[in-house]
C-alpha cells in the first residue's frame, strides 16, 4: 500500500499545487494502525475515535510518537488493497494522501473471516 500512496502522490501533484514528496515508512505509525484495525474490528465499531473517546492525536502521543502534523484515513468493506486505495482517492481521504506537510505513513490492515478489509493509514510529519 505504500507503493500505491506514493504512485498517488507522484500522480496527482496538480491538485495541491505543491511539490510532493514521497513518503517515508514508519514501523511505529503501522503498529499505531494495526492497533486501531484489530480495535475496530474486536469492538465492532468504525470510527478515528475508538469508543473509550481516544483520537488519532491521543493514539500517537500515547505511545510517545512525536509529530507536528497528523491525519489518518479509515476504511472497511472492500476485498483488495486497490480497491481501497481508489476509494481513498475519490473520496475527501485524497487529501491526507496527497498533503505535502506529511513526510511518513504507516498502514495497518486486518483481513475478515469474509474477505473484507479494514484498513488504517496514519500519516504524520516529523517536528
Amino acid at each position: 500500500m505504500l507503493e500505491m500512496i506514493n504512485q498517488d502522490r507522484l500522480a496527482s501533484p496538480i491538485d495541491i499545487h505543491q511539490p510532493v514528496t514521497l513518503l517515508r515508512w514508519d514501523e511505529k505509525l503501522a503498529q499505531i494502525a494495526r492497533a486501531h484495525c484489530e480495535d475496530m474490528l474486536q469492538r465492532s465499531f468504525f470510527n478515528h475515535v475508538n469508543p473509550d473517546g481516544l483520537s488519532p492525536v491521543e493514539r500517537l502521543s500515547n505511545a510517545g510518537i512525536p509529530w507536528s502534523s497528523l491525519g489518518e484515513n479509515i476504511a472497511r468493506n472492500h476485498d483488495n488493497l486497490s480497491e481501497t486505495e481508489a476509494a481513498f482517492m475519490r473520496s475527501s481521504h485524497r487529501h491526507n494522501i496527497l498533503n505535502p506537510a506529511f513526510t511518513h505513513v504507516g498502514v495497518g490492515i486486518v483481513r475478515l473471516t469474509n474477505g473484507a478489509l479494514y484498513v488504517t493509514q496514519v500519516f504524520a510529519q516529523e517536528p
